[in-house]
């Protein structure tokens, strides 16, 4: 019996191959995100709304920055009361819609409704974008600095870019940011009625028209670049899924190679004994040892019954040596 067990560990100790920890832990990942909701579409709208949250959180040093140039400008314009007015609801408008950014992450992927937040993600956007706008309305109206309405227009030329370009991956939020301050500088320079106005006037909605065209191409091919990455982690989940299923049926296939080697080992050493016997006393009745024979029939029978038994005791250890071959224990003598 402890013949058969050390047989037994031998076969079971031969080196497979596992999965780690890590990669179970990937698989895990991949089948919890592509079992949400069970609609690819929604959850491509999850991921590319989450893409703006992170992208609005990580870009909000640039607009403090556009912020604090844009108050120095006020305070040459309209004076320091008025800049710090302004700069201070401005910072607190950013400040609610960063808010709304990290409350969207925080939830889980399943909780991420799409439709729900971009109704909040677009009121904080005409927010930020209505205080924008009031601050161009407002030098415009009380300034009395002539370079101020020219730094105003770059400094919102380069806010309507950064909102549509950081807000790439959903169409109205970024556009309800950038469109009332672009509507509000039209119009003052339409007002206006000089060459350089109009050409100005007319640059800015050109400049939206641009850069929304190009956020359109990124959104799409963001998109794209999603749906790819859903096919191959099905896949990947595909792949280790029939590995699975092949490590199983291994395992299946080697126990039942331990069970034959078992039942061939325990049949063999089950026959040995008495063929031991059928030799021993064959080979003495065919010598003649205790006795001679008077019919030479039953001497011929006797060396038949030696021959054939010789036959089985030679395959019964062949099949004993087959044992030993899988379970590694035999050794090659050249």
């Amino acid at each position: 019996m402890n013949k058969f067990a050390k047989v037994d560990k031998n076969v079971l100790a031969r080196p497979q191959n596992r999965r780690s920890t890590d990669v179970d832990r990937a698989l895990k990942d991949v089948r919890k995100r592509l079992s949400h909701g069970g609609n690819p579409s929604l959850n491509f709208e999850r991921e590319l709304v989450t893409i703006y949250a992170q992208t609005q959180q990580s870009t909000l040093p640039l607009s403090i920055i556009l912020v604090l140039c844009a108050t120095v400008c006020l305070l040459y314009s309209v004076g320091v009361a008025a800049a710090v007015v302004w700069a201070s609801v401005q910072l607190a408008a950013y400040a609610l819609l960063i808010r709304c950014c990290r409350k969207f992450i925080e939830l889980d992927f399943a909780d991420r409704h799409p439709g729900a937040w971009l109704w909040r993600f677009g009121f904080h956007n005409l927010l930020v974008g209505g205080v924008w706008a009031a601050a161009i309305g407002y030098c415009w109206a009380f300034s009395q600095q002539d370079f101020s309405l020219p730094v105003l227009f770059g400094l919102t030329l380069v806010y309507i870019v950064t909102c549509v370009q950081v807000g790439y991956t959903i169409r109205t939020a970024p556009l309800l940011s950038a469109i009332p301050p672009s509507t509000v500088l039209c119009a003052q320079l339409s007002m206006d009625g000089s060459p350089v106005s109009l050409i100005l006037a007319i640059i800015v909605p050109g400049a939206l028209i641009f850069v929304t065209a190009i956020a359109a191409k990124l959104r799409d091919s963001i998109k794209r670049d999603l749906k790819l990455e859903a096919e191959k982690d099905s896949m990947i989940a595909d792949l280790e899924t029939a590995r699975s299923m092949s490590e199983a049926a291994r395992s299946q296939a080697e126990e039942a190679n331990l069970a034959k080697s078992r039942f061939l080992a325990a049949m063999s050493h089950e026959l040995r004994t008495p063929l031991n016997a059928i030799l021993g006393f064959s080979e003495v009745m065919s010598n003649e040892l205790l006795g001679p024979m008077e019919n030479e029939h039953y001497k011929d029978y006797s060396k038949d019954i030696h021959s054939s038994g010789s036959h089985l005791l030679s395959l019964i250890n062949e099949i004993l040596d087959l044992s030993r071959v899988e379970a590694g224990k035999y050794e090659l003598r050249e």
